[in-house]
């Protein structure tokens, strides 16, 4: 699935959006209710999530929709999107890959406002978690799926479950 990156005009506002389709195609069809001519900046491939985490990043500079003004913040996270092929700075290559505490988890979905989203929980509720330093079970799911988007696993234990022993680690 990709991400792409459509700008309006030289200086215009630019959307962000996803796709499971070519991207030239979708900003064939908008283009046809928009009076600027449409450009591709560029393209990622990224999962909804990816375009979600991408959204609430620069919610400040949301204009409506999926469209953003041309804010200095706004074209320095499309372009470093663009240059390492990744919506999500945590997923970068050489960034670990197993992450041990519910603090780092947080952090590497985005913080508390998109943990809570993913979960369909209140901000506050992913403040105790953080606290806690655990979650509960009922986010194992949407959580353990978010990581594993971004190439990252954590121990169900986070989550107050315990691993399956092999035959052999049990005999142990």
């Amino acid at each position: 699935m990709t991400i792409y990156f459509i700008r309006a005009g030289k200086d215009g506002p630019i959307k962000i959006g996803y796709t499971s389709n070519n991207p030239t195609l979708r900003m064939s069809d908008i283009q046809v209710g928009c009076p600027y001519r449409l450009d591709i900046m560029g393209c990622i491939e990224g999962s909804l999530q990816d375009e979600r985490y991408l959204h609430l990043k620069l919610s400040a500079h949301n204009t409506t929709g999926e469209w953003f003004e041309p804010h200095a913040d706004v074209i320095s996270v499309v372009k470093e999107a663009i240059a390492t092929g990744i919506a999500v700075p945590f997923s970068a290559p050489g960034r670990p890959r197993h992450a041990n505490a519910a603090n780092e988890i947080i952090d590497i979905l985005g913080g508390n406002s998109v943990v809570a989203d993913l979960t369909e929980n209140k901000p506050n509720a992913v403040s105790n978690w953080r606290r806690q330093g655990f979650f509960p079970a009922n986010t194992f799911v949407a959580l353990r799926c978010a990581l594993a988007d971004r190439g990252i696993d954590a121990p169900p234990s986070l989550w107050g479950m315990r691993p399956v022993l092999s035959e052999q680690e049990s005999a142990a």
